[in-house]
């Protein structure tokens, strides 16, 4: 991604954005999780999922993953989570 007209509009693949569009941005995928998010991680060869609760989960899950060297492989943000569930009525 490449910042024109300075740093106001950014050229992102197939569209413009501007830059107050721009809520969340790192450089580390790990800074951008956040409470309510669900996360995958491979653990050497098992596949684990991670539902990230509150803030206590997300310190703890940030550092089993520095500490056991598990590679991120996914995340579905709380956002996109309520768009796609299903909710079944009681």
């Amino acid at each position: 991604m490449k910042s024109v007209y300075k740093d106001m509009i950014w050229w992102c693949d197939l569209a413009w954005i501007l830059e107050k569009d721009i809520v969340n941005h790192s450089n580390n995928i790990m800074d951008l999780i956040e409470v309510g998010d669900v996360v995958r991680v491979l653990d050497y060869e098992w596949d684990r999922i991670f539902n990230i609760d509150d803030e206590e989960i997300l310190e703890s899950f940030i550092e089993d993953c520095k500490e056991n060297n598990w590679k991120l492989t996914s995340i579905v943000t709380k956002e996109q989570f309520a768009q796609i569930e299903y909710k079944v009525e009681e």
